[in-house]
């Protein structure tokens, strides 16, 4: 099955960035599980209660909430911050949603808004939230609504369940 796959467009609150699009691609099952264990692990030595973490993979991880990840000790977050934009790529020209490429970090995302918003996407495609829910414990920033956020090509990655029987 394909990967998921969103497209985000960054929102005219984002200066240099807006109007910026970005391609986020779903991690493989296997780098998704070891990015989850090693973030639910550097969060336990943290001292977040992460309960069964075994049990939920992405989605324990947003329970435990990503306002988390700020205790987080820098040599351990830092690779699973790298190991998130790997999952992006550009859409240099609007006019042209065919052509993607790779991500050049410093060029493509100027800003820091930017940065967060990308990894708040990031993290809802790998935890299966949708589009329209917002940071959890955050309220949008001024002139940021669920509109500003494009999640206009996503493909499943599983067949639907079986009806009942």
């Amino acid at each position: 099955m394909a990967r998921k796959v969103i497209t985000f467009t960054a929102p005219a609150d984002c200066g240099r960035d807006a109007n910026k699009v970005y391609q986020i691609t779903e991690m493989s099952s296997s780098a998704g599980e070891w990015f989850a264990v090693r973030a639910l692990a550097a969060l336990q030595r943290a001292g977040a209660d992460v309960g069964d973490a075994l049990d939920g993979g992405w989605q324990r991880l947003a329970v435990v909430g990503m306002q988390a990840f700020a205790f987080i000790p820098a040599h351990d977050l830092l690779p699973l911050m790298g190991e998130m934009f790997a999952t992006l790529k550009v859409k240099p020209d609007p006019r042209h949603p065919e052509v993607v490429r790779d991500l050049v970090e410093d060029e493509d995302i100027e800003e820091v808004r930017t940065r967060f918003l990308l990894r708040w996407e990031i993290f809802k495609l790998h935890a299966n939230f949708s589009s329209a829910e917002s940071p959890p414990n955050s309220a949008p920033a001024p002139g940021q609504t669920a509109s500003t956020v494009s999640n206009s090509s996503v493909a499943p990655t599983s067949p639907p369940p079986s009806p009942p029987r």
